[in-house]
């Protein structure tokens, strides 16, 4: 029956990092049903579909159970199903978090009239999804979030021969950061990018700390420091940025998505926060240190050389979600203190495999 199939439509409705950590399963379903391939992502999702090549057309949609500041009312909401009822799906994949509820996603395909919706779900959700996969997640097993997707891919009989990220930038893109490079100048493999943003408040190191940090590696290693990020994280990388002394280069609101991932690319080594540019570094391989709140364990780095350097979320910012509260009593019993800048350099060393230097 699945063998059939050659339009399908694919639930990934929230951040781009989340969209990348589904790629290898979107990849493997395309190779093995020879299909056409459409997204459901929402307007921050959308960002990294250029770049994943097994994607053929997109539906954009800011959906109101996914954390998203502009979502659609209920009037674009029941003009989605009509547009989703008009694409003439025969089949979807709702790729989720074992923290999400699918059934929402559900309900809109089953109004939607596709005949095959396939997802993981706790409860038996009956003709809401009919082939469904009973989620085991987080109680009997965590799965990064890629094998995850990969194993509900499986699920429907695709056959999975490849289980990296991967992306395709385009030779545009590469072009203009060769020249944002020869212009510093930088050069391949021989600058550092920092990015403190976050998606979410809990997820932040202090601005102070990231101070402390970077000037601790451009006083020990001779690498310049390149912050990315976006126009709303210009302020905070000013503030750390006007503090430090050495070569230090702002491209924040500066860069598209794809224009990201090329510098990334070529840099020696990513310092970010657990946030979707951790997922761009895993598929073009550049080594992460991730400064990594304790949020959801699945989320690491994908494939490439990483260190985590975990801390504890503030008890003001701890989820309401009783499946991440459970994951805060069962793994993260012990609290963690932020990273030192010590422990930070210490990981440079090891991902990078640098002489430990001193001050003189």
């Amino acid at each position: 029956m699945m063998r059939s199939v050659k339009n399908i439509l694919c639930f990934r409705a929230d951040n781009f990092g989340d969209l990348l950590m589904s790629s290898p399963a979107i990849r493997a379903i395309k190779q093995t049903f020879d299909c056409k391939i459409t997204v459901l992502t929402s307007s921050l999702g959308s960002k990294v579909v250029p770049l994943i090549s097994e994607i053929d057309d997109c539906i954009l949609f800011n959906l109101p159970w996914v954390k998203i500041n502009e979502t659609g009312n209920q009037q674009a909401v029941f003009n989605l199903i009509q547009t989703i009822s008009s694409r003439n799906f025969d089949s979807c994949i709702i790729f989720n978090t074992f923290s999400q509820n699918p059934l929402p996603a559900a309900l809109i395909a089953w109004l939607s009239k596709i005949p095959i919706r396939i997802g993981y779900c706790r409860e038996n959700p009956y003709d809401l999804i009919n082939k469904w996969l009973p989620d085991k997640e987080p109680y009997d097993e965590i799965l990064h979030q890629v094998e995850r997707d990969l194993k509900l891919a499986e699920s429907m009989g695709t056959v999975v021969t490849d289980r990296a990220i991967q992306i395709t930038i385009p030779e545009k893109s590469m072009m203009q950061v060769s020249k944002l490079l020869s212009s510093m100048p930088l050069y391949n493999n021989d600058y550092l990018i920092v990015h403190i943003g976050v998606s979410e408040e809990k997820r932040k190191y202090p601005l102070n700390k990231w101070v402390k940090t970077c000037q601790q590696l451009i006083d020990h290693y001779d690498y310049p420091l390149v912050f990315t990020g976006d126009r709303k994280d210009s302020a905070e990388i000013k503030l750390v940025t006007d503090e430090l002394k050495g070569k230090v280069y702002d491209f924040s609101g500066q860069l598209s998505l794809p224009e990201t991932a090329a510098l990334i690319q070529r840099s020696k080594l990513l310092i970010a926060v657990n946030t979707g540019v951790i997922h761009l570094a895993a598929a073009v391989q550049t080594p992460v240190i991730v400064l990594y709140a304790q949020t959801n364990p699945q989320h690491k780095p994908w494939m490439t050389k990483f260190k985590a350097l975990e801390y504890t979320v503030k008890e003001d910012f701890v989820s309401k979600n009783e499946i991440i509260r459970w994951i805060r009593k069962k793994l993260y019993k012990e609290q963690k203190k932020y990273p030192s800048a010590d422990e930070i350099c210490e990981a440079f060393v090891e991902l990078s495999e640098e002489p430990v230097k001193t001050l003189d």
